[in-house]
């Protein structure tokens, strides 16, 4: 019942006022978790890290229900999870069609794989939220969880390219506001007297804990950068090794490579000038591309090879022409089209990227811009005055860093390939004056690079199927790898034609133009993002019933795309048909449409993981079988709480030392006091080397700590006339023994 002079917002608050505030800590410590995890390149998709996030609110928030038991809080944030997973993911409920078996399983299926697998994620979060804040509540554990917790984010921070310096004053804040919690709450179970008065004048302990909290907000704000005296260890091993480290430059923490030697992540490149280096993949998403046909999502082109990389041409950006939406974007006069036959595809781009790009992305060439918003939802006037079309590139450019649209639809042309008609086209027919830009190779190319050209295509008969012949030989020839081996040409197609051999789309794509470069036929470099992965794949990657799968078809075209879909590739000029794309690059396929009159294979775009037909209920195994394995693993948990916490257990151990005494109720006294002596040594309660009896021990303890007198008491005596006297205890003696001694032992945690 609250207190009379409390009004019901004081009480509320002061409720179970230091679980609060521990679930609090617990989650913003857990928070920084998350941020660590987001940094990082492919642990989390940003869907999984904003669900566990909303989760950490989420069951923090229940512990702002007062006065409710444990096992009905419980439910209330699986309950709280399983809402926050469905709206996150825009659950829509899927009916049962008749009351079935054989309906039953599309029915859970339809309506589960929609939470699949971020449920999993989201049920582990609230779990390890839940124990961590009873371990913390543990002396050892939360000292070990503190320090580990401490420790790897320092080593992360030390030895990677990331920048964790604000999780980890986050950290160590949290940490000190968990060890004065779970001290203030060992004041209030084992010294009431203390807590009473501290409560009614906390400042002694707020004015600390907000100092703290001051100097750490002030160390992550305002402390300025300072070039450490001396070379720290793992520095000094790079640089023995010939290895640099990687440098902090941005202004948020981040870090960029010193030079590409250096791993980088995947992603859409700024600076194509130098070319090379690893990288590891980044699953974050960029956007999300809703369009009837699969495609690659093309950016930026670039004609001018250097030897090291790619420039820009600044004839490529004399010519730029203001957009108007819903007006025809005025194509390159010099480009032929008239035997092609060109389907116009739209299609809407939904940016899920803060990052403000150069340029909109769009499949082939762009032919208007129909709507576009900003990220108010509106459209505004400023964010189209910064979009500009260049005719010789092909490219819808965007000037700027900030107000780069969140959504905009636009039609492109897609040319459907007719290759009994490309065959046709002649080297004679293409322009060497008009495409010379597009034929540009630097003069310290090394020659081997011309004679491989020329030895790949020497049985080629037509300009097509010689572009042909070197895309499958770079395809068919040189190994995949997101870090590939050092070579020693100055040339960067000569290195990996000639020495490492292996690459990825950077490597294939500009060995290709500049191969097709040397048997005359124009060719530029293009950059952009592959199709990325639709709704339907998702949903049969992750596993569950086909009879599911037409349900969602109609969201089928929608296409994920991430960083690690960041792509380039090649262009390549055919009179009459314009610019053809070719894909080089080793277990790559670009979508293409072609004519049905075609003698070769149509490639038909990979769908991951998805094998031949199989029936319906082994399609459904793969999530069924794991949620089998979590009710098996949940039903032993519980099992065995409820065993440790109410089966007869200890009776068997009480069993058992009555038979070793006999029925001697005196020696069993004795023995169980001398095990809560063990016990309490281990909780502070120890035993002074002056102490001869162990009466004065226990009055010792009755002073300090006062709210154990009543028990101590009654164990004192039952321990003397056990030990002492010369009668016999009872059965029923012991039993009040036994009890007083577990009433100790809960006082003691």
């Amino acid at each position: 019942m609250a207190n009379k002079r409390q009004g019901p917002i004081t009480w509320f608050i002061t409720q179970e006022f230091l679980q609060r505030a521990m679930a609090i800590c617990m989650g913003i410590f857990l928070l920084q978790y998350v941020n660590w995890m987001m940094k990082e390149a492919v642990v989390w998709e940003e869907t999984t890290a904003n669900l566990i996030k909303y989760t950490l609110f989420g069951i923090g928030a229940t512990y702002f229900i007062p006065k409710i038991p444990i096992v009905l809080r419980g439910a209330i944030q699986v309950v709280v999870i399983i809402v926050i997973t469905g709206i996150y993911l825009d659950y829509k409920f899927i009916p049962i069609t008749a009351w079935k078996w054989s309906e039953f399983l599309p029915f859970i299926d339809g309506n589960m794989l929609q939470l699949m697998p971020y449920l999993w994620f989201t049920l582990g979060a609230g779990l390890v939220y839940v124990i961590s804040i009873w371990g913390m509540s543990k002396k050892l554990w939360m000292y070990i969880g503190i320090m580990g917790s401490i420790i790897a984010f320092c080593i992360r921070d030390s030895f990677s390219n990331l920048s964790l310096w604000k999780e980890i004053a986050v950290v160590l804040f949290c940490s000190t506001m968990i060890v004065i919690i779970t001290n203030l709450v060992r004041i209030q179970k084992h010294s009431p007297d203390a807590w009473r008065k501290l409560s009614q004048r906390p400042f002694p302990i707020l004015i600390p804990v907000v100092l703290i909290a001051v100097i750490f907000y002030s160390i992550v704000q305002y402390t300025p950068s300072i070039r450490p005296i001396l070379t720290d260890p793992y520095t000094a091993w790079k640089n023995y090794n010939g290895e640099q480290v990687m440098k902090f430059t941005t202004n948020e923490g981040g870090s960029l490579p010193a030079n590409p030697d250096n791993h980088a992540e995947s992603g859409y490149s700024r600076s194509d000038e130098s070319l090379g280096g690893g990288f590891k993949y980044n699953y974050r998403t960029v956007m999300k591309v809703t369009s009837s046909q699969r495609s690659y999502w093309r950016g930026e082109t670039r004609s001018v090879y250097t030897g090291s990389g790619w420039e820009k041409d600044p004839k490529e950006q004399d010519n730029r022409i203001a957009v108007k939406p819903w007006e025809a974007i005025q194509p390159d006069p010099r480009v032929d089209t008239s035997k092609a036959s060109i389907n116009s595809i739209p299609y809407t781009v939904t940016m899920l990227s803060d990052e403000a790009y150069p340029v909109l992305f769009g499949p082939n060439r762009i032919q208007q811009l129909q709507e576009i918003t900003g990220k108010d939802g509106q459209n505004n006037p400023s964010i189209i005055s910064k979009i500009t079309w260049t005719p010789n590139d092909a490219v819808m450019n965007f000037k700027g860093n900030s107000s780069y649209p969140t959504t905009y639809t636009m039609v492109s042309q897609v040319p459907v390939i007719d290759v009994n008609e490309l065959r046709k086209v002649k080297i004679e027919d293409v322009s060497a004056e008009l495409w010379q830009d597009y034929l540009q190779i630097p003069e310290t190319m090394p020659v081997r690079i011309k004679e491989l050209a020329q030895k790949i295509t020497q049985n080629s008969a037509t300009p097509y199927d010689k572009v042909k012949n070197i895309e499958r030989f770079l395809a068919g020839n040189f190994v995949y790898n997101t870090e590939p081996a050092k070579g020693t040409s100055e040339d960067f197609v000569d290195q990996f034609l000639f020495e490492v051999k292996e690459g990825y789309c950077d490597y294939y794509s500009t060995a290709m133009v500049m191969l097709t470069r040397s048997i005359g036929m124009p060719a530029r470099w293009v950059k952009g993002f592959a199709t990325g992965t639709s709704l339907l794949e998702e949903m049969l990657e992750k596993g569950g019933y086909r009879g599911a799968a037409p349900r969602l078809s109609n969201s089928a075209d929608e296409f994920t795309v991430r960083n690690a879909d960041a792509h380039s590739w090649a262009e390549v000029y055919f009179p009459g048909w314009g610019w053809v794309p070719f894909e080089p690059t080793s277990g790559f396929t670009m979508p293409t449409v072609l004519v049905n009159n075609v003698n070769e294979p149509i490639p038909t775009p990979p769908v991951a993981n998805v094998d031949a037909p199989v029936d319906a209920t082994d399609a459904g195994w793969n999530w069924r079988m794991w949620t089998f394995i979590f009710g098996i693993v949940l039903l032993v948990g519980l099992v065995t709480f409820l065993v440790i916490k109410f089966m007869p257990w200890r009776n068997a151990m009480n069993l058992v030392r009555r038979t070793r005494y006999s029925g001697n109720y005196n020696q069993m006294v004795v023995h169980d006091v001398y095990r809560l002596l063990q016990y309490a040594k281990r909780k502070g309660f120890e035993r002074e080397s002056n102490e001869t009896t162990l009466r004065e021990t226990l009055t010792r303890w009755m002073q300090t700590s006062v709210w154990l007198e009543r028990e101590l008491t009654t164990l004192l005596i039952l321990y003397e006339r056990a030990h002492y006297s010369g009668t016999m205890l009872t059965e029923a003696e012991w039993f009040e023994a036994l009890r007083t001694i577990r009433k100790l032992r809960i006082a003691m945690k």
